[in-house]
């Protein structure tokens, strides 16, 4: 286990190049962005709010690349992300190995990152392979009237895209 500092909250440091290397670092170790943040003593809320700053401030930029118009918190937001990149790399490269030894490994990852091509379907019926029954005798008029108007919205969004529930 990495050592971890023990974090005494108080008053919350402002966003420094240490603190956005401590949090790149956790990432790439695989932690949560959560995890990172509570790692290098910033809490979740601060981390949040830097993020969105760094999002809201690229944003601004149009697209400009000049060094001088970015940020520390768009520093941080590309740090984060490409961290996670980093993070993520590794563990394919690891699931790619594994998968050469052990099959299992690549229809896992399939089924994952292909789900409707891959993964297996269950579909419930009821009797003899008929629709399911429901005793609707212990509803109230209103109730069943509520039970109506939400049959006709799913079949008029089944109508619209094409049955697609997924």
């Amino acid at each position: 286990m990495a050592d971890v500092e023990k974090t005494k909250w108080g008053r919350i440091p402002g966003l420094s190049n240490e603190i956005i290397d401590k949090i790149a670092a956790a990432l790439t170790n695989g932690n949560t962005r959560r995890s990172a943040a509570n790692a290098a003593g910033v809490p979740w809320r601060t981390f949040t709010f830097w993020m969105a700053r760094g999002r809201r401030e690229d944003e601004a930029r149009n697209g400009d690349t000049n060094p001088e118009t970015q940020t520390i918190y768009i520093d941080l937001l590309y740090e984060v992300e490409f961290a996670e990149s980093r993070a993520e790399r590794y563990m394919v490269d690891l699931v790619y190995k594994g998968a050469v030894s052990d099959p299992r490994i690549a229809i896992e990852w399939l089924k994952r990152r292909r789900k409707t091509d891959w993964s297996e379907r269950v579909e419930s019926t009821g009797a003899d392979g008929g629709p399911i029954a429901y005793n609707l005798s212990g509803l109230s008029d209103d109730e069943l009237e509520q039970l109506a108007a939400l049959r006709a919205k799913i079949d008029a969004n089944t109508a619209v895209d094409g049955g697609n529930t997924g």
